[in-house]
């Protein structure tokens, strides 16, 4: 067990992106979104307390500590040149899936999309006008979606089954919902206000809970590692492409529309995985012997990450991509949760 404070991105990744040294203390630049650079010791770095904790249980936490000696020994042989280690695509498949899914920037994203879908949905829902048409549409095509739940509230209440089929035939009649469903979306809309109020906490719990239940269960996908081990890696040095560490520890390329994500999907159309080791250090996956063109992939560090990168300088070229953060860094795409929304409502 690592104890109370937990890193979701790994020291010993970190550690490759260094601006000096006090002793055993390492320090690099923090770019944070909306804020200042600012040096600092790593330790303080990708931290939260407890983040693989709930409720006393630390599983989740022992499982990741298990594994981190030899996943830091692989990031060691790597930053080494070993040619072994490349040519090891199981082990290096296994470090890239469990590193995707550690981080507190799929968790947030998780939490963030979930709250940007349910927002649009709370907005929809206190519109007396828009959800008023949309119920009546609903119980017109489908009687059994009201029916079965007022069926159910009553027999709470311990009304007798024999007359059921008369109280349902009076609250679904036309007249009835005429007369009473603008008092019943006046009370919705009461409590929708009540509950966005309450939503960020859910949220939070929601996307904390789990999280580490998927890490309990395993700290790297069977199926991701499996999709990651088809790929052919192979190490990238530089000395013209300075990289950053984002807080997703990986990108991933697709050849599609969106051309970089933090978080692969089963068909996601994957041209190269990309793991920043140092500055001019980079581990590379990818589909075909073709050596990807890493120019671009700093600023889809930046873009991608959700909160903040890391580097071993400030510099105009960092303070450039600072600028960037967020920009692509979502589960979803606006268009997607609009779509999403839209095939709900048209349900």
């Amino acid at each position: 067990m690592s104890g109370k404070c937990q890193h979701f991105i790994p020291r010993f990744l970190q550690s490759g992106f260094a601006s000096h040294t006090n002793g055993d203390e390492i320090f690099t630049w923090v770019y944070r979104k909306d804020a200042q650079p600012f040096n600092t010791n790593i330790d303080n770095i990708g931290v939260e307390s407890h983040f693989y904790s709930q409720d006393g249980d630390s599983q989740a936490d022992d499982n990741i500590t298990a594994a981190e000696g030899r996943f830091s020994e692989l990031i060691d042989a790597l930053r080494n040149g070993s040619e072994e280690a490349t040519a090891d695509s199981g082990e290096l498949a296994e470090l890239i899936a469990h590193l995707e899914i550690r981080t507190r920037h799929l968790r947030q994203s998780f939490s963030n999309t979930a709250g940007v879908v349910m927002e649009e949905m709370l907005r929809f829902m206190a519109d007396q006008q828009a959800f008023g048409g949309y119920m009546k549409r609903r119980i017109k095509n489908d009687p059994s979606f009201m029916r079965d739940a007022i069926a159910a509230e009553l027999r709470k209440h311990n009304f007798p089954d024999s007359l059921l089929p008369i109280l349902l035939n009076v609250s679904l009649s036309q007249p009835f919902l005429e007369q009473m469903l603008p008092s019943l979306l006046a009370d919705l809309s009461l409590m929708t206000d009540q509950f966005r109020a309450a939503l960020p906490h859910m949220l939070k719990n929601a996307s904390k809970s789990g999280h580490i239940k998927a890490l309990k269960q395993t700290i790297s996908p069977q199926a991701k590692t499996d999709q990651y081990r088809a790929l052919k890696f192979c190490l990238l040095r530089s000395t013209e492409v300075m990289l950053p560490l984002g807080d997703s520890s990986i990108i991933i390329q697709l050849n599609g529309e969106r051309p970089f994500k933090t978080f692969s999907e089963k068909d996601d159309p994957i041209q190269s995985v990309y793991l920043p080791l140092s500055p001019s250090l980079v581990l590379v996956g990818s589909v075909d012997d073709k050596i990807p063109d890493i120019s671009q992939i700093p600023m889809a560090i930046a873009q991608c990450s959700l909160e903040y990168f890391i580097s071993d300088s400030r510099s105009s070229a960092n303070d450039a991509l600072h600028t960037h953060i967020g920009e692509r860094a979502h589960l979803l795409t606006q268009d997607q949760i609009d779509n999403l929304i839209t095939e709900v409502m048209n349900e």
